[in-house]
């Protein structure tokens, strides 16, 4: 689903560049070739402030529009929900492909050093999400994305709007901000950007993932004493701990077992998984249900062996 939306998005910017963007940076008078290359710059910083824009847009959308596969056979609204996150989640790809297909069109003659950037400003994004996303989580690091498509708008800016080179002072540099841009569109980049920092440091309670109601850290936060102790990210996956009276991970436990079992905590990994970490008290015998589990007959069949036994997360063995 991920590369066909990709592909849609590059696709639709395309034909979007063909069908309604003229390139005026081949005609014979010199002027109109300013002209041309300027009005590009314009699009450029317009489409990557919308890039930015729609980045933050296609998150919530897929995070709060309530599309769920598992009813898409009997409730037919959910072809619309599917049909709302296609659409939100090709924006971001149709605005970049479109910046992307303004620089190839507006540098024709270097072709292989727009596309080399290309290519390496992917690389480093791909380094860049397994660096951080650790660091900020995975909401705060599509807020972190949306910014460089903030400072990707100024960079685009015509120089002649970013140029302070004759003024003095701050004061005058300031003052100029709101005198001089007829279009006060810089204005809004800053604006824009202030915000979505404000929106990093102090990320609001609807920004948050919300996991699917099937999924099992879902179920088990219906449960009124339920808590999530700990989140973690790393580079593939989202690790929640969980701490609720209602965990009792022990599959297959015999019905000879003749107490409760002892309190758990919960470990999930993306939200399913769960992983139990058992609560060990020397002064009660909190561990006697393993000898009542399917895996004990390892131990009876070969015991005192030296084993050792590697498993992620928590586990029973």
């Amino acid at each position: 689903m991920i590369v066909s939306i990709a592909l849609l998005g590059f696709g639709a910017s395309g034909t979007y560049l063909s069908m309604f963007l003229k390139n005026n940076t081949n005609n014979e008078d010199q002027e109109n070739e300013k002209r041309g290359l300027l009005k590009n710059k314009y699009y450029l910083s317009r489409f990557s402030f919308l890039f930015s824009l729609t980045t933050i847009l296609s998150y919530l959308i897929f995070n709060l529009v309530p599309f769920d596969p598992y009813r898409i056979a009997f409730d037919k609204i959910q072809f619309l929900y599917l049909f709302i996150w296609y659409l939100g989640l090709t924006a971001p790809f149709f605005f970049s492909g479109v910046c992307l297909g303004i620089l190839l069109s507006q540098k024709s003659e270097k072709v292989h050093i727009v596309y080399f950037y290309n290519l390496v400003g992917s690389s480093i994004g791909s380094f860049f999400v397994v660096l951080t996303i650790p660091i900020f989580g995975g909401e705060k690091l599509v807020l972190l994305i949306a910014c460089f498509g903030i400072i990707a708008s100024f960079l685009f800016l015509p120089k002649y709007q970013t140029d302070f080179s004759n003024y003095k002072n701050l004061f005058t540099k300031l003052s100029s901000i709101f005198t001089k841009f007829k279009n006060r569109f810089i204005l809004v980049n800053i604006f824009s950007l202030i915000l979505i920092i404000t929106l990093i440091i102090f990320t609001p309670k609807f920004f948050k993932i919300r996991m699917a109601p099937q999924k099992t850290l879902s179920q088990l936060l219906n449960f009124p004493d339920s808590k999530i102790l700990l989140t973690e990210w790393n580079a593939f996956s989202k690790v929640d701990v969980i701490e609720s009276d209602k965990i009792h991970s022990a599959p297959g436990l015999s019905l000879k077992f003749p107490d409760p079992p002892p309190k758990q905590i919960g470990i999930t990994t993306d939200g399913d998984d769960l992983s139990p970490i058992t609560f060990c008290d020397n002064t009660k015998n909190t561990t006697d249900f393993l000898y009542y589990l399917p895996s004990y007959i390892a131990y009876i069949l070969k015991p005192n062996s030296n084993v050792v036994l590697m498993n992620p997360g928590g586990g029973l063995d």
